[in-house]
């Protein structure tokens, strides 16, 4: 099973864990790393190298940052290997395809998660306002 390292600025990488975690329970190899204000780069590159370890059982990792440019991503770029993915501008219905895939067989399909969580972005607002009857027709 590939290994999931999410990156973020500030909390952001444990509020998504803990979001994961109330579809999934507990989320096997998966770790976070957050960048705040306090962290050098470099101890926060030390600190996703660990992740990336401690994750990766042979199977590779997948590594989701919250923002393409990001310290996080470009950090991360420092670990891309044929064996390591980093995926920037993650959400949540990304990090729940990704859980969800890697327990299946087939394994995960990158390109259909990355597709899944652009969709996932709406204008809910607008999608409700279309739905209701236009009020100046008579």
């Amino acid at each position: 099973m590939q290994g999931i390292v999410i990156a973020s600025h500030g909390t952001l990488a444990q509020g998504m864990e803990n979001a994961a975690e109330l579809f999934f329970g507990p989320v096997p190899q998966l770790k976070t790393v957050s960048l705040t204000a306090d962290l050098r780069p470099e101890d926060f590159r030390t600190k996703m190298e660990q992740a990336v370890r401690e994750v990766d059982t042979g199977d590779g990792v997948i590594i989701l940052c919250d923002l393409l440019g990001g310290t996080p991503c470009n950090t991360s770029a420092y670990f891309i290997s044929p064996s390591v993915r980093v995926i920037a501008g993650f959400n949540l219905a990304a990090l729940l395809g990704i859980i969800a895939e890697r327990q299946t067989s087939a394994g995960i399909n990158l390109a259909d998660i990355t597709d899944s969580a652009r969709s996932a972005l709406a204008d809910f607002s607008e999608m409700l306002e279309s739905c209701q009857p236009d009020k100046t027709a008579t």
